[in-house]
């Protein structure tokens, strides 16, 4: 093109480039700046040759940098072991109830290079025939939680999950992230997590309150998105686990007494009282807050299930289960007599499983345990169709609203910009005006420093900078957005990006 491009290039026509669709990092196998190539609007003769080689910068590690080991292959967005490998299993034979380590069932691909930081360290552990391959229910009694496995084991027990919750006060409820292998726990000051995936994590005891709120009265942690649900009597909130930005799904002048999220369907069950004492009602709507249908009976309505083989929604009220289909038709109902109060229901092809206050049943079998807070049934998804979610490159949130269809979305006063594939300020919410571009925007509308945000100490006026919050920071600390990390407040705007998201160094020009 000699005779064509009459300008030879210079070093400002080219610029570093890396494959990929993660505008949010822009990290290639591990690492920023992967090649060099000319600008779009350059029109000059090629000096490729003559550029300097680009030293990669090292980028932390994150889900897109691994894939499944050996002897593991990918289905749903998990590792699932393959049956047919030979494997030396050297830790198969265990005891339920203990721990139990184990090879990693994830590797990094070959040639990445990404830092491995804590949380993507090799995971070593996991409790004996309680994992995210194995059907298991769970129970929660005063301050233990129980587990009973039920595939390949004739003794159909219950055993105690080896983890103390002695010092975590008055719980309320609970939630089990079997592919993470995190437990989330509520009680009167909020929600912890507790992660056991490693011999560290579950020595150094590393929990920590990600959401701080004594009104809660429920929660549930969607493994597909990592995305944590969790409501009071007035108010459905989600979480994503990943950055720790919330979003109010549904606020409502009715008392909740029960909600259920269905994600993979894209839809939230709720019993609130109708428009006399002895009326009750039934709300399903889309997992954004939209409300889809309403069934109100003037009995008390206990548990929702929903059976994704027969596409039924199965309600149990006080002595009546009632069938509706997924959009909404009145289907089938029927006298029966409960074993006790139900705390939890699942549904699989008219197949019912129970807990109550008094025990657990299914098919003719029952499992008495007295006093039993709450349960959940962790059973393996047998739909072939991954979550919709799976393979989305949301900014923040993504929602499934059916099998195959999600929706991006952002947190409170932000907005989704689709081009970019990012969240960004909402320009129609007051604080985006009035505070500066390094400033946190309070919920009454004052601005505090962006280090006032989640460092401990209350620097609104209304609570809402230490609300919500992943993790506590030391005083005058920043909390990193997406690593879960503290910043000291003598390295915010050092030049260096000391968060994985580089949040200590945004808008630091003038400051």
């Amino acid at each position: 093109f000699t005779n064509i491009f009459e300008r030879k290039c210079k070093v400002e026509d080219y610029e570093k480039y890396t494959p990929g669709i993660h505008k949010k990092t822009q990290c290639f196998q591990g690492r920023k700046g992967y090649t060099i190539r000319r600008r779009y609007d350059a029109v000059c003769q090629s000096i490729a040759k003559k550029i300097p080689e680009i030293i990669p910068v090292q980028c932390p590690c994150t889900e897109d940098d691994f894939g499944c080991a050996f002897g593991f292959f990918f289905k749903n967005g998990k590792c699932i072991k393959d049956k047919d490998m030979e494997r030396n299993e050297q830790f198969t034979p265990c005891t339920p109830g203990q721990f139990v380590f184990y090879p990693s069932n994830i590797q990094k691909f070959p040639g990445d290079i990404c830092e491995i930081k804590d949380k993507w360290k090799e995971r070593d552990l996991d409790i004996c025939h309680f994992t995210y391959e194995i059907n298991s229910i769970s129970i929660l009694i005063h301050q233990t939680l129980k587990y009973m496995p039920l595939q390949d084991h004739p003794e159909l027990e219950f055993h105690d999950i080896p983890i103390s919750l002695t010092n975590f006060g008055n719980i309320k409820n609970y939630d089990i992230n079997l592919l993470r292998q995190c437990l989330y726990i509520l009680n009167e000051v909020g929600i912890i997590q507790l992660c056991y995936n490693t011999r560290d994590s579950l020595n150094q005891k590393l929990e920590k309150t990600v959401v701080r709120d004594y009104t809660l009265i429920g929660l549930h942690i969607d493994p597909s998105t990592n995305n944590l649900f969790y409501y009071n009597k007035t108010t459905i909130s989600v979480m994503s686990a990943h950055s720790g930005y919330s979003k109010i799904i549904l606020k409502t002048e009715k008392e909740m007494s029960y909600v259920k999220i269905f994600p993979k369907i894209g839809k939230i069950a709720l019993i609130v009282k109708g428009s006399s004492s002895n009326q009750f009602c039934v709300f399903v709507m889309s997992i954004v807050g939209k409300t889809q249908f309403s069934h109100c009976y003037d009995q008390n309505i206990l548990v929702i299930s929903y059976d994704s083989l027969t596409k039924i929604f199965v309600i149990y009220l006080y002595k009546k289960v009632v069938k509706i289909s997924l959009g909404g038709a009145f289907l089938e109902n029927k006298i029966v007599e409960h074993p006790g109060h139900i705390l939890e229901s699942f549904v699989e092809n008219d197949r019912e499983y129970l807990i109550t206050e008094r025990g657990v049943s299914f098919g003719d079998m029952f499992f008495s345990n007295d006093r039993i807070i709450s349960g959940h049934f962790h059973f393996i998804d047998k739909e072939e169709t991954p979550d919709s979610c799976t393979k989305a490159h949301c900014d923040i949130f993504c929602f499934s609203l059916t099998e195959a269809e999600y929706q991006c979305d952002c947190p409170d006063a932000m907005v989704f910009n689709s081009e970019l594939n990012k969240c960004e300020c909402n320009l129609s919410h007051p604080a985006c005006y009035e505070c500066k571009p390094n400033e946190f925007n309070c919920d009454n509308q004052k601005c505090i420093h962006l280090a006032g945000k989640c460092n401990g100490v209350e620097d609104c006026g209304d609570h809402s900078d230490e609300t919500n919050c992943i993790m506590q920071c030391e005083i005058n600390d920043i909390l990193c957005d997406n690593d879960s990390k503290c910043v000291s407040y003598s390295d915010i705007c050092d030049g260096f990006n000391n968060c994985e998201d580089g949040k200590d160094e945004l808008y630091c020009h003038g400051i």
